[in-house]
């Protein structure tokens, strides 16, 4: 065998006589070659066949002088390779020498100091010895090259016409010699380390040229210029050597940082003098070098309170409750920031408990298996396989197995773990350090984990063929669906069970299964965001799957096709000649093609900014009653091909289904750099984004959010599967045969005014209340009937129906600034069940006192008679509220001030329904003041509102989606108004002043919560508990909350938010009642928007078959056991919980996001186009830290939220919660929602130190 290099020897063009010699003539040829690779001087003269001097013995072979020179040729090339081989021998060994990370390769190289280089095989045309950047471009010999530089080494062979070798370079872990110059010593230095690492391992003598081309051996007498830098014999200085690692190698964890220039202000760590101390035993050495180094950290150890060495640390630094450790929090990814880990108090699955078996995301999305210790502050801890502990945020743990680690072994690791929350220099140097868990105490949690580790690679090696064809068995090529972990792992391996009992696979067997899904590319997706609770994958149907990898074939084909005619390709034209594309070449080419053409068209009408989306219309159309402000028109037409490039692109940038898939990660930009229309921008996901703008498929103002495909949006699902649903819902509007199951409970709320407070733009009604004075009662006695009446959708279908199932996918109704997303239909609402006269309702009654306080409560169903609409100003004017200060500004144009509404608005009200609202607002005050001495914490946190307007009729946009058929442009822009209120203190009590609904919608919940408790009814409960912390909540509330309050009674930001991050609590839903503190309710479940929200309906469901039960017995269920005629029993609630919970989560987090998105598009048209004079700085409240990238803060005036960059960047002072600071805005990038400020100075700060 000729090697790896047989196919370039092939390609020379060899005469096929050469190669059709027999056996006996090649095994000649290469005596031939070994006799020339002593004789170099003959090697281009024959010799003769009949001399006694002949190289090898003929047998009489007669040879031509031509199959001689052909001989010839093939033992020169011959020769050559064995001299390649030689040296990829030799670099072999150089491999074995201890590897760096790539980032940690210094880039210049000292006269007295050069790192060496670990060498990775590759081929290179040219033969020479350079350093080259990426591009190609020479550098020459010099150790210099710049941090973007591909550092490679190309070894030419001995033999002129033999291939030269190009090696790429990584530094050396902790390897440097003494060295005076590095371009002239290169050879001699890889020489000098070859012979070392050859003398310890006893390998054959090789080969090594040096710089002139002469033959070094390794054991002869060293030249005198080598001996002079050679490490071992040289008193300048000493080879460095620090000890081997002795963990696993391809864990990447340097321990010690390497400059990028030598450094002469401080001196590096003494090395072991290997030499001096080789008398002494290896124990002994490694003893002086712990006695010596081996001191923990007194720093470090500060956050370990019970470790067993902090006796012998004195130190006098603040380990708990100090300002620095308040204020250090960890940083979260801004999309998934906010989302805390929540669960049920019954169902482990949902809340980390410690001995819960987790797998665990490293930084370099890598996975690890570690159990869950406990929460200290923001941070929680994992003790991980590799017998290392872990601090980090719960939304790195994907993976949950309750209670697989006993408490008990868990308690005993806990002495070795830190008691405080550990800042991001601290973690970085516990993770370097030899603080960790003894191997005697935490072995048993280590041995469970590997023993599982292993068992799962065993059921997957056991199962491979199934396994690695796991979405093959799923898939389908009808629709895209959902199963857990669970159900896949009994469709995959439950056929292989024995007996009639149900599968239950092990932990293990589900960690492989696990594996196979990650494995399955993008045919398996999981919602990292709720991925822990849900334990939900996504099987996407087959042609789906199909479809990206066929266009990610295309674009391989295209660029394989630009590199093989680059040579045929003019200097004029970049683009290849007719007839040389492939077919799916031929696709992309067009399309790339078609989609200049639609660049250019779009560009006449808006600029390209590097903010992540088109600029503004250079044309205005003012609203008018006739006409919106936006002037739509097609343009080309897709072809199917087209349809599949854009679709594959959507993926990446709308509803980023490429997370963690790198195989189609570097799809996209390869499109973006094809295209040629992207010059100095980033070819990222924000200028793909643009790029589908600029070709007329997106609107120039979508927002991506609607095309998050966890929200089951009708933008965000196949066009197919949406018409089929709204194809049955509009056939059901025709005839929805509905049946009231609760008509014979009804009564008739006459005499009774239902005010209803809702903004004129409401799309449903759900709730309204009304009031009626208990007779017979003096006035320091007074009390009172107050009803909430409800709208009540779930006495006419039950949770089978078509529409139940439709709300459940959508789970709420998502509203945006452009749009409302309903989840029933909005005939449902209109026709039938928002609140209004003549309308069926469910009511919720209590009867209180003055004082706030609940006697008596009572539900029933009924038909409403009297209904009043107000907005919440004309309950303010009656109620002699002052409105709140606000300020509109826009950009676009001039907002419409009318809408039309299906609604009649009282502007008047009579005396009598006056004292009425004024009797609630009484009693609205009262409730709050009884829940803040529950311990109810108050708080708003002010933002500033977004409208959006297209036409004179209503506020928001028209219906849209992408557009997949034709390119559509758009001129004219949406008016964007800013409905802003200047920023207050959030614990500022005295801001919120009506309060009457919000009340009113609480005591509702407790009425139907309390109603529910009492006859043991599941539901989805939700209520708070106390986060685990170092420092109870009651010492911080006694120490540093009552005693932190200015003189008006206001607690400051910091204090405020510490209390909330730390000890309030997390609310957490539950199939049974517990008390829910932040409100101060004893019980709480959301009851009041059933048209709105799906737990609503669940809720409703289960009152009214307790109802009919109780009707029909004709006794009270009070005290009872779950009744059997319930429509949802304990199990399907907490099964219902582990889904509906997070993707309320979701929909909360789309809706925030969606105001950051206007918010950032009317910050880009007013701060880079003009459309609005913008102050040149901001005055901004910082209201949380993060030690990475951004903090965030909200502007003074009109509380919008920035990102403000760290301001130690600037030479200043180090951000605190709370602070007031002066910056400037930067940088807007609209795809990221992100409005970045640099700070100017330091404007005032609530609390020093």
């Amino acid at each position: 065998m000729l090697g790896p290099n047989a196919a370039a020897l092939r390609s020379a063009n060899f005469s096929t006589a050469c190669w059709s010699c027999t056996i006996k003539q090649r095994r000649q040829l290469r005596h031939l070659s070994s006799f020339r690779s002593t004789s170099p001087s003959s090697v281009h003269e024959p010799p003769s066949l009949n001399s006694s001097k002949s190289p090898f013995p003929t047998h009489g072979l007669p040879l031509s002088s031509e199959k001689w020179a052909q001989i010839e040729q093939e033992a020169s090339r011959v020769r050559a390779l064995r001299e390649a081989n030689a040296l990829k021998k030799k670099v072999r060994r150089w491999r074995r020498i201890i590897r760096t990370p790539f980032s940690k390769i210094p880039t210049t190289a000292s006269a007295g100091e050069v790192p060496l280089f670990r060498l990775c095989h590759s081929k290179e045309e040219e033969p020479r010895i350079s350093f080259r950047k990426a591009s190609g471009t020479e550098l020459g010999t010099k150790l210099e090259t710049k941090e973007d530089s591909e550092r490679k080494l190309v070894i030419k062979s001995r033999s002129s016409s033999g291939p030269s070798i190009t090696y790429h370079l990584c530094a050396l872990r902790h390897r440097k010699v003494p060295f005076n110059k590095p371009e002239e010593n290169l050879w001699d230095l890889l020489e000098l380390h070859s012979s070392k690492l050859r003398s310890n391992d006893g390998s054959r003598t090789q080969e090594v040229p040096n710089k002139s081309g002469s033959i070094v051996e390794p054991h002869s007498k060293v030249p005198e210029s080598l001996g002079k830098t050679r490490p071992a014999l040289s008193k300048r200085g000493e080879a460095v050597l620090y000890p081997k690692r002795s963990f696993h190698s391809s864990r990447v964890c340097p321990q010690h940082t390497t400059s990028s220039s030598p450094s002469t202000s401080t001196s590096p760590s003494p090395p072991i003098d290997i030499l001096s101390k080789r008398e002494l035993p290896i124990r002994e050495q490694l003893q002086q070098w712990q006695e010596k180094h081996g001191t923990l950290n007194s720093d470090l150890l500060s956050s370990f309170e019970n470790h067993p060495q902090l006796r012998d640390v004195k130190n006098d630094l603040a380990r708990i409750g100090s300002s620095e450790a308040n204020n250090n929090q960890a940083y979260e990814d801004d999309e998934t920031e906010e989302y805390e880990s929540f669960g049920d108090l019954d169902t482990a699955a949902l809340y980390l408990q410690p001995g819960d078996l987790t797998e665990v995301i490293l930084a370099s999305r890598e996975t690890t298996l570690a159990v869950y210790i406990r929460d200290i502050g923001t941070q929680s801890q994992f003790y991980t396989m590799a017998g290392s502990y872990l601090c980090r945020s719960k939304n790195s743990v994907h993976f949950v197995i309750p209670g697989f680690i006993d408490r008990s072994l868990v308690d005993e690791i806990l002495p070795y773990l830190p008691t405080a929350e550990l800042t991001p220099e601290l973690i970085n140097r516990a993770v370097n350090s030899d603080i960790d868990v003894p191997r005697g105490v935490g072995g048993p949690i280590l041995t469970k984990l590997l023993d599982l580790w292993r068992e799962s690679e065993k059921v997957y090696r056991d199962n491979a063929s199934v396994l690695d064809g796991a979405y093959d068995t799923l898939t389908n090529s009808k629709h895209s669906y959902s199963m857990t972990l669970e159900a896949i792992t009994e469709k995959l391996l439950g056929s292989q069970g024995a007996g009639p009992e149900r599968f239950a696979p092990t932990p293990a067997t589900l960690f492989a299964v696990r594996k196979a899904l990650h494995h399955a590319g993008f045919g398996v997706w999981s919602d990292t965001r709720n991925q822990r609770i849900t334990s939900l994958y996504k099987i996407r149907v087959r042609n789906e799957a199909e479809a990206i990898e066929l266009v990610r074939d295309w674009i391989r084909d295209y660029q394989e096709h630009l590199g093989q005619n680059e040579a045929s390709v003019s200097t004029q034209s970049k683009e290849l000649r007719p007839g040389q594309y492939s077919h799916g070449a031929a696709l992309v080419a067009k399309f790339l093609d078609k989609a200049r053409q639609l660049i250019s068209v779009s560009r006449q009408m808006r600029e390209p900014t590097k903010s992540g989306c088109v600029g503004p219309s250079k044309r205005r159309f003012p609203i008018t009653e006739s006409a919106g402000c936006i002037r739509k028109f097609k343009d080309q037409e897709f072809t199917d091909a087209d349809r599949l490039i854009i679709s594959f692109l959507e993926s990446w940038t709308l509803s980023q289904k490429f997370r963690n898939l790198p195989q189609f990660l570097a799809v996209g930009p390869t499109i973006l750099r094809a295209v040629g229309c992207y010059e100095g921008h980033d070819h990222t996901i924000g200028t793909a984004f643009m790029f589908l703008q600029e070709i007329g498929v997106l609107l120039p103002y979508e927002n991506k959010m609607a095309y998050d495909e966890a929200l089951m949006l009708p933008t965000s699902r196949p066009s197919h599967e949406v018409e089929e649903t709204n194809t049955k819902i509009h056939l059901l509007s025709k005839d929805p045969g509905f049946h009231d199951s609760m008509a014979d409970m009804r009564v008739k709320w006459t005499g009774h005014t239902i005010f209803c407070v809702d903004d004129v733009s409401a799309m449903e009604i759900d709730d309204g209340v009304s009031i009626t004075r208990v007779e017979g009662k003096a006035n320091s006695q007074a009390e009172y009937w107050v009803h909430i009446h409800v709208a009540n959708p779930t006495a006419f279908f039950d949770k089978s129906h078509l529409l139940a199932r439709t709300a459940a996918d959508m789970v709420e109704t998502v509203y945006m600034p452009e749009r409302a997303y309903p989840m029933l239909p909005q005939w449902l609402s209109n026709e039938h069940f928002s609140v209004a006269s003549g309308r069926p309702v469910i009511t919720f009654s209590a009867r209180l006192d003055s004082a706030g306080y609940i006697k008596e409560t009572k539900i029933q169903h009924g038909i409403a008679q009297k209904v009043v609409n107000i907005t919440p100003g004309i309950l303010a004017h009656y109620l002699d509220i002052p409105e709140d200060e606000e300020v509109r500004v826009t950009v676009g144009g001039v907002p419409p001030t009318k809408f039309r509404t299906s609604r009649r608005i009282a502007n008047k009200l009579p005396a009598d329904q006056v004292k009425d609202l004024i009797d609630l607002n009484m009693l609205a005050n009262a409730r709050r003041q009884n829940r803040k001495k529950s311990g109810g914490l108050f708080f708003e946190m002010t933002q500033a509102e977004v409208a959006v307007y297209e036409r004179q009729s209503h506020a928001g946009l028209g219906w849209s989606r992408a557009s997949h058929d034709r390119a559509q442009f758009v001129d004219g822009d949406p008016i964007i108004e800013l409905r802003a209120q200047p920023f207050v203190n959030w614990f500022d009590e005295r801001t919120r002043k009506n309060i009457m609904v919000q009340e009113m919608m609480l005591l509702a919940c407790e009425i139907g919560a309390s109603w529910c408790a009492e006859r043991n009814i599941p539901l989805l409960y939700r209520g708070t508990v106390r986060k685990s912390s170092n420092t109870s909540a009651e010492r911080f509330e006694r120490e540093v909350l009552e005693h932190a309050n200015n003189a008006d009674g206001v607690t400051p930001m910091h204090v405020g938010i510490e209390y909330l991050n730390k000890f309030a609590g997390q609310t957490l839903p539950s199939t049974t009642p517990i008390p829910h503190g932040v409100l101060g309710l004893p019980h709480y479940a959301k009851v009041t928007s059933p048209l709105r929200r799906y737990g609503d309906m669940v809720t409703h469901w289960q009152i009214e078959s307790v109802l009919r039960e109780e009707a029909k017995t004709g006794r009270s269920l009070v005290g009872s056991r779950e009744s059997g005629s319930l429509a949802f029993h304990k199990q399907e609630i907490a099964k219902l919980m582990t889904t509906l919970i997070p993707q309320e989560r979701i929909i909360s987090r789309a809706k925030y996001n969606s105001l950051r998105f206007w918010n950032s598009l009317f910050y880009l048209r007013a701060h880079s186009f003009g459309e609005y004079p913008l102050p040149e700085t901001f005055k901004v409240i910082v209201t949380k830290v993060r030690s990475k990238i951004s903090h965030s803060c909200i502007s003074t005036e009109w509380s919008v939220e920035f990102n403000m960059v760290f301001p130690e960047t600037q030479g200043l002072p180090a951000a605190k919660v709370g602070d007031c600071w002066e910056a400037r805005l930067a940088r807007i990038d609209v795809y990221f929602f992100y409005k970045e400020l640099v700070p100017i100075r330091l404007i005032s700060r609530e609390v020093e130190g």
